[in-house]
């Protein structure tokens, strides 16, 4: 059986794993930290034990969370972070864990204490390093630390998709065992039958406002919409070193909202009322082998996704765009004018038929399958 290029076998092992996850993303303030939040709980349904050991502070899970204390100061948050982390874990009892899984921005640091406790621990990296400047040369120099010492030492590693395998292979010459696990999604609760857009069209932005996502395009493709004449208000969800300029436009823009910064809750709750997701991410390479959070929350309310056109971009034969000579803010303006002109309903039910293959619930029993092989000394 294969999902996202990945070849998934049976596996023998018997019983619950039992899982310890040491994970460098704040719980409760990273949007991205709901990767691990609902992975850990999944796994946790599944019948397995999760240890989730990170900083930030979470309450009334299934599973258990460690809180790791780190210094959000660039260059020092990572090093923080593996000091707090070696200092918890030696005072564990290891015998009570089958794997471990580590973030690569711990993995080199944290080569001693994985030399002691002499458990299986597979890498695990959720996307490399984005940083710029001389913080970006540091973070490339750890990543690059942590796989190595990953083929050499761990039971294999997980990445995001078939473009970011290629990516880390690619880099460090890994030949270790690689397998998927993408960003998925949880079914939008407060999701109702859509209003028709024809009067009023409803788009959103979630994720981080920075620079190297294209998210000052999301001014251009409002303009662009205004010139076709379409009524519309999109609802931008985040934080980052753009979020002023997103504030003062919204100022002067009957068009443009600009939330901040919200919980995962009132993402959902907003995502529930619009029509269109946005996905401006330029196609380089830190996007093009990532696999968004955003991609599978979107699918998941019903959401039309727009953006440029490239691999971590989409899923399957998904359409973002109508290709108009490389422009996608012409390109997906004329896909909303088309979808618009039939039943939007048809819209919602695609992506809501996409979305099934982001379940969380799916991706964990994928990761479950996938721990029970790298604890089987026979599999490949």
């Amino acid at each position: 059986m294969s999902f996202w290029g990945v070849v998934i076998y049976e596996s023998s092992f018997a019983g619950t794993v039992n899982i310890l996850w040491i994970s460098g993303r704040r719980m409760g303030e990273d949007l991205a930290s709901s990767t691990e939040d609902f992975l850990c709980s999944e796994l946790t349904e599944l019948g397995n034990n999760v240890t989730l050991m990170s900083p930030g502070s979470i309450t009334d899970r299934n599973y258990t969370h460690e809180q790791i204390r780190d210094y959000r100061v660039s260059g020092l948050t990572s090093i923080s972070g593996a000091i707090a982390a070696s200092k918890i874990l030696s005072g564990y009892e290891m015998k009570e864990f089958d794997i471990i899984l580590v973030d690569w921005r711990y993995a080199y640091l944290l080569r001693k204490s994985l030399q002691k406790l002499d458990l299986p621990w597979a890498i695990i990296d959720r996307g490399p390093p984005v940083k710029k400047g001389v913080f970006n040369n540091l973070q490339k120099w750890f990543w690059l630390r942590a796989w190595k010492y990953s083929e050499e030492n761990s039971v294999g590693g997980f990445v995001v998709s078939e473009k970011h395998r290629d990516f880390v292979i690619g880099l460090t010459g890994y030949t270790g065992n690689l397998r998927v696990v993408p960003a998925g999604s949880i079914k939008n609760n407060f999701l109702e039958v859509k209003e028709n857009p024809t009067d009023l069209l409803r788009l959103a932005y979630v994720g981080q406002l920075d620079g190297r996502r294209g998210v000052e395009d999301i001014f251009d493709l409002s303009d662009s919409l205004t010139t076709e004449g379409i009524s519309h208000k999109i609802h931008v969800c985040g934080s980052g070193d753009r979020g002023k300029i997103f504030l003062e436009r919204s100022k002067s823009s009957e068009s443009l909202v600009f939330e901040g910064k919200l919980s995962h809750v009132e993402v959902l709750q907003i995502l529930s009322r619009c029509h269109v997701g946005i996905m401006p991410m330029p196609d380089i390479p830190v996007w093009r082998i990532s696999s968004t959070l955003k991609l599978a929350e979107y699918l998941a309310s019903g959401l039309l996704v727009v953006g440029p056109e490239h691999p971590g971009n989409k899923i399957g034969g998904l359409r973002i765009s109508n290709s108009l000579g490389g422009d996608w803010i012409e390109g997906s303006v004329s896909l909303i004018k088309e979808k618009m002109e039939a039943d939007w309903s048809e819209v919602t039910q695609a992506s809501l038929h996409h979305s099934e293959e982001l379940s969380w619930d799916n991706i964990a029993e994928r990761l479950g399958r996938d721990l029970h092989l790298m604890l089987e000394p026979t599999s490949s």
